[in-house]
Order: structure tokens, then C-alpha cells, then sequence
């Protein structure tokens, strides 16, 4: 018997509103945000999750010829809840290139993360923050030792609890001005640490998106791994997995440690690291800081169960398809087996899990930065386009 189709139709035009209005019905447009990979650039929204809206269904054709049943989507961005993991490692202290009058990238960091907390448009945003190596910890590399700089746990609680933003301004300055730069980099176990603290932070703290943002200005240089494409899937793992928690990375400085630090940002989900390397440094920081909360960070549609008349879907056929409001042409995206292969691909598209596990369609970052200009087909029961990996 042919599967009963059903066609999941985003469509994400770009608009200059903000969070608190992106609930949308259908029809309506979707407020625009800054991409993955930089605050600057326009473009990109945070939705996911199929919801029905009250347009009802209308007929579409199928890549194959046959009708599947449209439902229009209605979306709803996501306040964010971040966990700051912040670097005070003693590369922090070495001086800001051309600065005048001269300082160090811990002194404008600390001032930065200031501005940020204080800044109207973080209003609403959640944060918390805590610091490696751990204060008071001792170089590693044992991670069962509670005083080592490379256990776990020590950052899986944060030094500054996240809360809501101004009410957790105070507590978030009082904190960085309350630290200094010290020994080496444990990136492996803080980032373990913190997504941990957000694995746990997230199914208590529903209708929130939590994300953990690395803050750091170069390689690791204790706790295993140590290697930044290991370090990387630590970062996919936790962006694979359930509850969904996506890594960003903030790089000061500049040269190959911060451009390897690309990857960790590519595995997490958030398509490119925030590299800031000159300028004005503050004001970097907090378009970066500010770009996290807006950033398009869910580019994951729930599969249903049954099609509308109590069938199963058949996950063998897929059809993902995205139509560029510039040109109205279609374009079909490809399958791939997993967030990996998204590096190597243009666009792409896999599954959360292998069938019959599977319960999300999850778009590739760089695809998803696409959606403010353009819409989303996704049709279930239509035949299914495989990519030249397979």
C-alpha cells in the first residue's frame, strides 16, 4: 500500500522583529535574527517542533508526481538559557595587539562580559557562568580527582547559577572581577562539565533553549583529549542528543588555534565559531554574545508518530526541499547519514537516530542559516533523495 503523505510546509520570509513577537500563524512572516557564525550578518530564525496551525490542509505535489496533504506550520522561537564557560587560563594575560593605551585580553574580556550583562537587548536571556581551569585547582590530568583542573564535575556546577538577565547582572560582574588568569587550558573537561549542567538544566526548565557558550583563545593544553576535532565530538554527542544541547564558541585572539576552534562550533550545531581578533573588542563581544540568543538554534522538525489517518510514516521516504524567495526556484536537499557529513556537504539533512528510533528531521547549520529567505518543504511519504555518500 502507498504511504499516506503528509507535507510539512516552513515558511520563513526575512522581518526585522524580535524574539518576543515570533509567534507566528500561517501566512504571517517570521522574524529575522542574526546567522550561526557571526552577529553581523542578517538572517536565520530559531524554530522547531511541527505545530499545526489553523490553515488546514491544501493539496501539493510530490517529487514523485503523487498528492501529499499540507499543513501549514505555525513556529515559535525560544528564549535562551546559557551556561558561560569562560577561559582564565595565563594565555589570557598576554597583551591585545595595537591596544592604546595597552592592556590585556583578560582586562577587555572581563570588561566585555560586563557590557553584555548590562546591555537593554539582553533582557530575558538566561545566563550563568563558571571559569576554567577551575579556581583553586591544581594542574591536572587526573579527572578523578576532585582538585584536579581536569574533573569534571567541578564544572558541571556553575560558579554564577543562571538566571535571567539584568537580575543575574550583579552577580555575573562580581564574579569575573573576581577572578584572574592562571595555568593552562582544560578545555576537554570543561566543555563535559557544562554540557552536563545543560543536559540536566533543560527537561527542568521547559519552553527555554539551553546552549553552552565556550569562551576561550586557543588550544587546549591539558586533559585528554586534547586534540580540538576529539574535543569536536564531545560537541556532537550532546548537540545529537536528548534533551538537544548546542555548543557556541566566542575566540579572542587570532591564528590557527582559534580557526581550529571552528570545529567544536560545527560539531555543536552553530555552524561557525565568533572570532574576535581586533577592533573594538567589547562591542564584538557583546554582537556576539547578543547574535547567540537570536541565532536560528532549531533547525529540528518533530516527526509524527501516524499520518493524519492513523498510518506509520515510512522514514524510506523522505522529501526535504527549500524555496529561495529571491527566485521561487525549488531545491532539493540532500539525505545524509549524520551531523558530520554536514561539514563536507552544501546542504543537507538527516535523521536524529536510525529508523525506526528516528524523531527528528535535523536540517544542516549551514542550510538552516537559508531559512529567513526562503521556505522549508518537508514531505513524509514521498520518495526519499539519498546524496552521493550512499
Amino acid at each position: 500500500m502507498t504511504p499516506k503523505m503528509l507535507t510539512f510546509l516552513l515558511g520563513l520570509a526575512a522581518a526585522n522583529a524580535a524574539c518576543s513577537s515570533s509567534s507566528e500563524t500561517p501566512g504571517d512572516t517570521i522574524g529575522g535574527h542574526p546567522p550561526m557564525g557571526g552577529a553581523a550578518n542578517a538572517g536565520g530564525s530559531s524554530f522547531g517542533g511541527f505545530i499545526t496551525g489553523a490553515g488546514g490542509t491544501k493539496p501539493m505535489t510530490a517529487p514523485d508526481g503523487a498528492t501529499c496533504a499540507a499543513l501549514d506550520v505555525r513556529k515559535e522561537a525560544l528564549p535562551v538559557d546559557m551556561y558561560v564557560m569562560f577561559d582564565q587560563s595565563q594565555s589570557m594575560s598576554t597583551p591585545v595587539p595595537n591596544a592604546n593605551p595597552p592592556t590585556s585580553w583578560w582586562t577587555v574580556a572581563a570588561l566585555a562580559v560586563s557590557q553584555f550583562v548590562q546591555d537593554p537587548l539582553a533582557t530575558g536571556i538566561g545566563v550563568g557562568m563558571q571559569f576554567f581551569p577551575y579556581k583553586g585547582s591544581i594542574a591536572g590530568p587526573d579527572p578523578n580527582v576532585p582538585g584536579s583542573s581536569c574533573f569534571v564535575p567541578n564544572y558541571a556546577t556553575p560558579e554564577v547559577e543562571i538566571a535571567l538577565l539584568p537580575g543575574n547582572t550583579g552577580a555575573l560582574q562580581a564574579a569575573i572581577q573576581s577572578h584572574a588568569p592562571t595555568t593552562f587550558t582544560p578545555t576537554s573537561s570543561a566543555l563535559q562539565g557544562a554540557i552536563q549542567h545543560m543536559q540536566a538544566w533543560g527537561p527542568a526548565h521547559p519552553g527555554r533553549q539551553p546552549v553552552v557558550v565556550l569562551v576561550t583563545d586557543g588550544f587546549p593544553t591539558e586533559c585528554d583529549p586534547q586534540d580540538p576535532s576529539l574535543i569536536a565530538q564531545i560537541a556532537q554527542a550532546a548537540y545529537e542528543g536528548t534533551p538537544r544541547i548546542m555548543t557556541f564558541v566566542v575566540g579572542f585572539q587570532s591564528g590557527e588555534a582559534l580557526d581550529n576552534l571552528g570545529q567544536i562550533a560545527k560539531a555543536g550545531g552553530t555552524g561557525e565559531a565568533f572570532l574576535i581578533k581586533d577592533g573594538d573588542i567589547g562591542k564584538q563581544f557583546v554582537q556576539a554574545m547578543l547574535g547567540i540568543s537570536t541565532t536560528p538554534l532549531d533547525c529540528a522538525f518533530d516527526i509524527p508518530a501516524v499520518t493524519t489517518t492513523g498510518e506509520p510514516i515510512d522514514l524510506a521516504q523522505v522529501w526535504v526541499e527549500y524555496v529561495s524567495a529571491a527566485t521561487g526556484v525549488p531545491m532539493t536537499i540532500t539525505q545524509l547519514d549524520n551531523l558530520g557529513q554536514c561539514n563536507s556537504a552544501a546542504d543537507g539533512w538527516f535523521l536524529d537516530a536510525p529508523p525506526p528510533t528516528s524523531k527528528k528531521i535535523m536540517v544542516c547549520p549551514q542550510t538552516c542559516k537559508k531559512f529567513a529567505a526562503g521556505a522549508m518543504h518537508i514531505k513524509l511519504g514521498c520518495r526519499t533523495d539519498m546524496g552521493p555518500m550512499h
